[in-house]
């Protein structure tokens, strides 16, 4: 692991050479990225009064911090050892056309309602159980079944659902807006204690309903959505992943949100400032209409071609069950079964 330069104050253009000089940086040599260091670097300024916050440009490394510094946070008393489950709700992103087609759904998968529709209340979320002819057959928390029709809404979200372990004096970055509880997305709030009709209470005297599932750890944050935010100590995490995602723009965000010190944490010193030295053109949307025409064609082809080998089996099956035991099996179907798996990579 190296830890890129800071100062205690940011003195953005001095040359290299001046701060190795006055030893305003900290540096350690390390062949794998350790994210112990970084974990003991949040909890010690949050244990000095600072406030505190990570940033990376990609959740994996947000995901894989916050394990880190949970422990860390409970060794120092800093979080209350004793954890209860939540469950949360991550959201795919889909566009209303991909929300709209049955065939992009699976089991598991957690629909949230924005707005009361089609019998199902505000802010209620259901599971889908199975794909149906056109709609949905999806689950509410009491256990009740019903169908859904996708095609017919448009004021809701889909993700996974996941439960994450929550304690006292936990922060959680909230994900969505939520006007009843005065809720905005991309805070930061911190838990008080756990209600008993299963909500959160905040430590400012807010309260997160068991209803609303759109949160998650508020340790870290991406760059993107750290714009805004200001905090006296500053973290940047440049994993591997994180350098292939970094440019200049990144760069800039990840390390002005400080006021006093700031810190990078990375594998690769000299490759985490090559990607930050590197200006990236953002594609428009125009432009990604082909890339995106290309994914679904593709999609849809692979879709096709498990459909027709599903096919082909349940011919075989039958086929097979047809056959008289004292008549000579035809192997065809099962023989053309396996070449195109074998063509698939099955």
């Amino acid at each position: 692991m190296q830890v890129g330069y800071f100062t205690e104050r940011p003195y953005r253009w001095l040359p290299e050479e001046e701060i190795l000089k006055n030893r305003a940086f900290f540096a350690i040599s390390n062949k794998f990225f350790d994210r112990e260091k970084a974990a003991e670097d949040y909890v010690q300024s949050t244990a000095a009064g600072k406030s505190c916050l990570a940033v990376t440009p990609v959740w994996s490394e947000i995901h894989a911090f916050s394990d880190v510094v949970r422990e860390k946070l409970k060794t120092a008393r800093q979080l209350n050892r004793v954890d209860k489950p939540v469950e949360t709700v991550r959201s795919y992103n889909w566009t209303e056309v991909e929300r709209k087609d049955v065939r992009n759904y699976s089991a598991g998968d957690a629909i949230t309602f924005h707005r009361k529709a089609d019998g199902f209340a505000k802010h209620e979320t259901v599971k889908v159980v199975e794909r149906q002819k056109g709609n949905l057959l999806v689950e509410r928390v009491s256990g009740e079944k019903a169908a859904f029709h996708p095609s017919a809404q448009t004021s809701f979200d889909v993700g996974y659902a996941e439960k994450i372990d929550v304690a006292a004096g936990e922060k959680l970055l909230i994900r969505a807006n939520f006007r009843e509880s005065n809720l905005i997305n991309g805070e930061i709030v911190q838990v008080k204690e756990h209600r008993p009709d299963g909500g959160l209470a905040l430590s400012d005297g807010r309260t997160i309903p068991d209803t609303f599932k759109q949160f998650t750890y508020g340790y870290a944050n991406t760059s993107h959505a750290a714009q805004g935010k200001t905090v006296a100590r500053g973290i940047l995490i440049m994993g591997e992943t994180a350098i292939k995602a970094g440019d200049l723009r990144q760069a800039y965000v990840s390390n002005s949100r400080f006021e006093h010190s700031q810190a990078i944490y990375t594998t690769n010193l000299p490759a985490a400032k090559e990607a930050m030295a590197t200006e990236k053109e953002r594609k428009l949307a125009l432009d990604m209409v082909p890339r995106r025409k290309a994914i679904w064609k593709e999609t849809m082809k692979r879709i096709q071609e498990k459909s027709d080998i599903s096919r082909r089996q349940q011919k075989s099956i039958r086929q097979s069950a047809k056959v008289d035991q004292t008549t000579k099996i035809d192997w065809t179907p099962l023989q053309e079964t396996q070449k195109w798996h074998s063509r698939l990579g099955i």
